[in-house]
């Protein structure tokens, strides 16, 4: 997820407007709905299958508001709305959206849009509880390692 995270508030995810930009692709129009330029804010947010999983979600009033501005500032904005907590679900529901899309361009099977979201939400789910586990630790104070030069994770 970091990776997606700084894809996006780098610009850097391959959506059809940037690849059409490169001449990569044809055409920058979405493959999902046809009914607009893929820029990252189209992809993640206006997308009539994005649209759904944030509205089925407990963003519906977020993604109303949300300002048309650059990804970096659109994210500053959102974490600026709802804080931390919300935020890491706001990336981890914005992830699946991601990887959903890219299953479908890249004509990979598809899996079920609402499993994937609910996948990413428990992998962070399971990420906090394995955390808490491990920084609470006695052993996380003071790591172990087999050479000194290299602590464990």
């Amino acid at each position: 997820m970091k990776h997606f995270f700084y894809g996006t508030f780098r610009e850097f995810l391959a959506v059809n407007k940037r690849l059409e930009h490169k001449h990569i692709r044809e055409d920058g129009g979405c493959r999902i709905c046809n009914l607009g330029e893929e820029s990252i804010r189209h992809a993640l947010f206006e997308c009539s299958q994005a649209n759904r999983i944030w509205r089925e979600r407990k963003f519906k009033g977020i993604i109303d508001e949300i300002p048309v501005e650059a990804p970096r500032k659109l994210l500053k904005w959102v974490f600026e709305t709802v804080g931390l907590e919300k935020m890491e679900k706001f990336i981890s529901i914005a992830s699946a959206i991601w990887t959903r899309t890219n299953q479908k361009v890249v004509g990979r099977k598809e899996m079920n849009t609402q499993i994937l979201v609910h996948s990413f939400l428990k992998m962070l789910g399971v990420y906090h509880i394995y955390a808490s586990h491990v920084l609470d630790a006695p052993m996380a104070k003071s790591p172990l390692s087999f050479d000194k030069r290299y602590p464990l994770p």
